[in-house]
């Protein structure tokens, strides 16, 4: 399955004009699912009410740690594999702030540009509040 997903990303950034940046994970971060890529749109791996974690790449691994964690402790976690940062899946995070409680970022990269820095822009300009 990783592989198919490098194939799409390759893919994808033939067929997208202008500069292009993939980022891959290690082999060890390998999550099995049988969702499509598709650039610019993310998906749930794990339902939940409380708090949505977003993650990309090797992070997504840690991430599904976390709810699993979280789970013990009570707390309903949603998980979010955004594997693509731009274009963002603005619709995704919207839905994750108004239907959880709050959002939580686990990312391994830069925190200007990186996944944090553009779901907190996404939420500033949508004016979400809890």
């Amino acid at each position: 399955m990783r592989w198919a997903r490098d194939k799409d990303a390759v893919v994808s950034a033939f067929q997208t004009p202008g500069p292009f940046y993939i980022r891959r994970a290690e082999p060890s971060a390998t999550i099995s699912d049988k969702k499509p890529f598709k650039l610019g749109k993310s998906y749930i791996l794990r339902d939940g009410q409380d708090v949505s974690i977003f993650a990309c790449g090797i992070m997504v691994t840690e991430a599904l740690k976390a709810q699993e964690a979280l789970t013990k402790e009570g707390i309903s976690a949603r998980v979010v594999n955004m594997h693509t940062i731009r274009p963002l899946d603005e619709e995704m995070v919207i839905k994750c702030a108004q239907e959880t409680k709050g959002l939580v970022v686990c990312e391994e990269h830069s925190i200007i540009g990186g996944l944090a820095s553009v779901i907190n822009q996404a939420v500033c300009e949508n004016h979400l509040q809890k």
